[in-house]
């Protein structure tokens, strides 16, 4: 077995090869949004989303068509909030809770309702015609509308037809529920949108028809009847008010009437007045009482003092001591006082001096004021000494008789104030009555007043500011904001289903994932090219030097020249599934070694089907199989000059089994024989997966690449392929990427860029 190919270390290749650090997993990157790979995906799937996006605009342009042309008609009207003050207080009461949000969502559900669309059908007597017209002008009919129509007949047919023919009915074919039909105010109010401007109290009233001049009429006559429903609503309310108010008046009155003649007679009953005189003389003749009460109570006890004096025998020089005075005492002090303020201002002043003079006049006036009361003191004790025992105890019974029936008679009066401040709760209680009635009375009266002058003429808060004009240009369908739309649908469409592929998608997108998934180095990145044709691709690197794939194959030479000791005899390629591009990359790179002057042979070794002599144009009477059969030499098999100077060696007979001559010693004599003649000899082996042809071929290999297709080679195909050559003891010593687009691994070939260093 020919096998002069040197062990290679993976990282080591990687190191010179790509200036990085190896494929060994543990030292890959985090996975980070990167950018640039979610841009190379959807690259990849660019025709697909161009695709949906344009049967999405096409979508969009047939359903502009389709639909029935429509005009829109805008007025303007002004809402102005105003409370009433002329409802009833019920009502008056109820505004005060309600805010200008409530307010203004009311007005614009009445805009919206019912009542309001059949007023204006009515007004403009379209009560029993559709609400959609179409218009007159052949413009204005949908494109598509009678084939519409035409297609739901058909459809109608064909569920009528299978009904008779089976003999059922289908479900959907009969309700089994009675429904209500739609109003045709219901239908109106669909082509009614009501708008109000922000921060302002201007409310649009939009309405769309498939007829401009209708839609105008429809949208004035909204307004119009809208001013006209707010009136009624205003002037019914008024009217409600005089009625509740007429009727709140007869109540009041009667009340009134009735608490007024209750006073009355309570009044009349307890002989009381409205000014409250009897509570008055009442009051007076208590406190009179209560003072003649404590007088009695004084001359009592001044008259059984003196009674008890005389009675014990007393000298009649003793005087009564309610006649001494404290009056005395105070009128000699104040006169000691002011002689005493005269002589020391003395020394001050002259005796005509202003000050003095008036002091003077004050102590002659305190002189007459004691010489008064002490002739007041002289006179009581005359009279006091002129008195008997015997008069004095008389004198003493009658103040007590006195006060004894002055105290009666205060009991007397004090019942009869208590009795009276009773009555007296009881009136005015009545009295407040009476007046809460009167107040309400009157507050009733003002309020009729009121609202009978403002049933002859109010203020409307709601006015028209612009009425609708015939639009001069159509809504709906807007052809460009459709396509638009539609395109922008479509794109998202295509982006997300591209991701969505994307992630489902089980086939290598790029480099370092077949190293991850392989543990094999990528020595080769072949480009996808334009061409459709494997022939022409197979001998790219032969008809076209300069070309993207010529220089991936000798980039691919240069680096299985500097990454062994010189470049491996038997080189096997294969593929972990079939069209995969081993063929063409096996042709491709026997041209570039053919190139660098080497003398190669390329062997078809897929007996079972092979397809080296179709690309080459070849013929395979004779080839592989004949030499391990022994029908046929190696130098007769041989075809010289193929492409240059290549050499090639056909699969001839297709044989069903063909691992048994490849085990046998055969196969390995024949690449040892013909090594000696080749410098280099090149291998199409066929697939490794469902095969062990490949695995035979690896073992008698001096090296073995593994291909791997960009968006076709399954992960776990190439993971499975792999294994099985490792496990056959084949020399794997690297992977070739091949079908690379210039956006999907970051490769850009042409004539002054590549991907890869030759």
């Amino acid at each position: 077995m020919v096998n002069n190919l040197q062990e290679i270390n993976p990282r080591e290749l990687l190191d010179n090869q790509y200036g990085y650090g190896g494929y060994d997993s543990s030292q890959e990157k985090e996975d980070t949004l990167d950018l640039r790979t979610l841009w190379r995906s959807l690259m990849g799937y660019k025709w697909s989303i161009l695709f949906i996006t344009l049967i999405a605009s096409i979508a969009a342009v047939f359903f502009s068509l389709s639909i029935t042309p429509s005009y829109r008609a805008v007025g303007t009207i002004h809402i102005q909030r105003i409370v009433d003050k002329v409802t009833d207080h019920k009502v008056n009461a109820l505004q005060q809770n309600i805010t200008d949000k409530d307010f203004y969502q009311t007005q614009y559900e009445f805009l919206k309702s019912r009542e309001l669309a059949g007023r204006v059908i009515d007004e403009l007597g379209i009560r029993h015609s559709a609400i959609v017209v179409a218009s007159k002008k052949d413009e204005s009919k949908p494109i598509f509308g009678d084939y519409i129509n035409k297609t739901k007949i058909w459809l109608f047919d064909v569920k009528k037809s299978l009904e008779q023919s089976l003999g059922i009915e289908f479900p959907f074919s009969k309700s089994k529920v009675r429904l209500g039909q739609v109003s045709q105010e219901t239908q109106f109010l669909g082509g009614l949108k009501i708008i109000p401007l922000k921060n302002s109290q201007i409310v649009t009233v939009q309405y769309d028809h498939s007829d401009p001049e209708m839609a105008s009429k429809i949208a004035n006559g909204i307004a119009t009847e809208f001013v006209k429903m707010n009136l009624e609503r205003r002037s019914a309310s008024t009217v409600y008010a005089k009625d509740f108010l007429k009727e709140q008046l007869e109540i009041a009155k009667i009340e009134l009437d009735k608490k007024e003649r209750a006073l009355a007679k309570y009044a009349k009953k307890y002989s009381l007045t409205a000014s409250g005189g009897n509570a008055e003389l009442v009051d007076r003749r208590l406190v009179a009482l209560s003072a003649a009460v404590t007088q009695a109570e004084n001359v009592r006890i001044d008259m059984e003092s003196r009674y008890r004096h005389n009675s014990l025998g007393v000298g009649r020089a003793t005087i009564n001591p309610s006649l001494d005075s404290g009056i005395m005492a105070t009128l000699r002090t104040r006169k000691a006082q002011k002689l005493a303020e005269y002589q020391d201002k003395l020394k001050l002043f002259k005796p005509d001096y202003p000050d003095m003079q008036r002091l003077k006049k004050q102590i002659l006036q305190l002189r007459n004021d004691i010489n008064k009361e002490q002739k007041r003191i002289n006179r009581a004790v005359g009279v006091e000494k002129k008195m008997n025992t015997g008069s004095l105890k008389q004198a003493y019974l009658a103040s007590i008789a006195k006060e004894k029936k002055l105290k009666e008679k205060l009991s007397i009066q004090k019942s009869k104030s208590f009795i009276l401040k009773d009555r007296k709760i009881g009136y005015s209680s009545l009295e407040r009555e009476v007046a809460t009635s009167r107040d309400l009375y009157q507050s009733l009266l003002t309020r009729a007043k009121e609202v009978k002058i403002a049933s002859v003429g109010g203020k409307n808060n709601i006015s028209i500011v612009d009425k609708a004009e015939v639009p001069p240009n159509q809504f709906k369908p807007n052809l460009k904001f459709n396509v638009v739309v539609g395109t922008l649908i479509g794109l998202f469409l295509g982006v997300f289903i591209s991701f969505l592929r994307n992630i489902l998608n089980d086939t290598v997108r790029s480099s370092s994932e077949i190293e991850r998934l392989s543990k094999l180095p990528i020595l080769g990145t072949i480009p996808k090219i334009k061409t459709k044709a494997v022939k022409t691709q197979a001998v790219l690197t032969f008809t076209k030097p300069q070309s993207s794939i010529a220089e991936a194959c000798r980039s691919l030479r240069t680096t299985l020249l500097f990454s062994t000791d010189g470049d491996p005899k038997v080189l096997l390629i294969t593929s972990p599934m079939p069209n995969e591009g081993k063929t063409t990359t096996a042709v491709n790179l026997a041209s570039a070694f053919v190139q660098a002057g080497k003398k190669v042979l390329l062997i078809d070794a897929d007996l079972r089907k092979p397809s080296l002599h179709r690309r080459l144009k070849l013929d395979n009477t004779v080839g592989l199989a004949s030499c391990l059969i022994g029908e046929s030499d190696a130098d007769k098999a041989i075809q010289g000059r193929v492409l240059g100077d290549l050499s090639v060696l056909t699969a001839g007979t297709i044989l069903n089994n063909p691992v048994g001559l490849f085990t046998s010693e055969k196969m390995a004599a024949l690449l040892g024989e013909l090594s000696k003649t080749y410098d280099n000899i090149i291998l199409d082996a066929p697939p490794v997966m469902g095969l062990a042809d490949s695995l035979v071929l690896a073992n008698v290999s001096s090296a073995t690449l593994m291909v791997a297709s960009h968006g076709q080679t399954e992960r776990k195909r190439l993971i499975d392929a792999c294994s099985r050559i490792r496990q056959a003891r084949g020399h794997l010593i690297g992977c070739i990427y091949t079908k690379v687009g210039s956006y999907d691994d970051g490769y850009s070939y042409g004539n002054r860029s590549y991907g890869l260093v030759s």
